[in-house]
């Protein structure tokens, strides 16, 4: 396997689960919850999904969970949000019909 990154990088107290769950916590808090229509993680044990839908559930979030396989491969995606259905659609309908100018690139 090919880690880049230093120790402190590669490491988190609690492993994934740890990780995410505080990433969790925090988009939970307070002016968080809607700056983000959808939160999402990339796990790499099956056995993280389940205490992190646990703790997501308990947060209020709405929550999503599929596998991604590629060969032998398999990870974890865990996707969440605090807003319903019919916020969620307005922010996309709202972005995608801003008028948007983008700059050329300089080379």
């Amino acid at each position: 396997k090919n880690y880049q990154g230093k120790p402190s990088e590669l490491c988190c107290e609690g492993g994934e689960v740890g990780f995410v769950t505080r990433m969790a916590e925090e988009s939970a808090e307070e002016g968080l919850q809607e700056s983000c229509i959808w939160f999402s993680a990339m796990l790499s044990r099956e056995s993280s999904v389940e205490p992190i839908r646990a703790r997501l559930g308990e947060l209020g979030a709405r929550r999503r969970c599929w596998e991604l396989q590629q060969g032998r491969m398999t990870k974890w995606v865990v996707a969440w949000t605090f807003l319903g259905r019919k916020d969620r659609e307005a922010r996309i309908s709202a972005m995608t019909q801003e008028e948007v100018e983008a700059e050329p690139l300089q080379p």
